[in-house]
């Protein structure tokens, strides 16, 4: 995982992927995710989860939300969503539950308050 973050009090903290990865650790403590960009790179439809948890993602995590990105596809949040733990955002093969997927595919740009 290699993420760059920065932050405003106008915007709040945005956190945005240096490379490809597979999740994105958002925040670490409560939090309310305000918008997230998420790129899939990869050649098979994926599956955004929004996890309240505070670590890496683990299989059979359940997600608060989970959006369908398209191979190829780009998917954009704008409604907020309450980590009371933590924030994570992860693709997933399966939408109910997290279920890593082979590779990382991903490019992650979110921002939470």
């Amino acid at each position: 995982m290699s993420t760059i973050s920065t932050s405003s009090p106008a915007i709040g903290t945005q956190t945005a992927s240096e490379a490809l990865e597979n999740f994105q650790l958002v925040a670490e403590e409560a939090a309310t995710l305000v918008s997230a960009i998420v790129t899939n790179t990869g050649a098979a439809d994926a599956w955004l989860l929004v996890l309240d948890k505070a670590a890496a993602p683990a299989d059979n995590d359940v997600p608060l939300q989970a959006f369908r990105i398209p191979a190829g596809g780009t998917g954009a949040l704008d409604t907020p969503m309450r980590g009371e733990t933590g924030l994570v955002l992860a693709l997933s093969v399966t939408p109910h539950e997290y279920t890593a997927l082979v590779g990382d595919v991903g490019w992650f740009l979110s921002r939470y308050v």
